[in-house]
């Protein structure tokens, strides 16, 4: 599996929500050797009790510049499965 190693320029935003005591900090790595970012995310719990996370996701893909679309299935109880097409918009971003 292909991985990256060395430095690059690292930019962290760090979020802090001072009513359930939690930080977000979200890290971006940039190399400039391959034009490319390597990015995740670091959630701290900040008080003594647990917190509950209901989602914590994110989600990156490099694809070419063709014409695509994403599937999505929605849906509840009864009316599972509505089949929904969204385009996929590209942009080109240089470092």
């Amino acid at each position: 599996m292909p991985s990256v190693h060395g430095g690059g320029s690292e930019l962290i935003l760090t979020l802090e929500d001072s009513m359930h005591l939690a930080r977000l900090e979200l890290h971006y790595i940039m190399f400039s050797e391959f034009a490319g970012i390597v990015r995740y995310n670091r959630l701290s719990n900040l008080c003594d009790h647990d917190l509950k996370i209901r989602k914590f996701a994110s989600l990156s893909l490099d694809l070419d510049p063709a014409e695509r679309k994403i599937l999505t299935l929605t849906g509840n109880h009864i009316q599972e499965g509505q089949i929904q097409y969204k385009k996929i918009h590209f942009m080109a971003v240089g470092l």
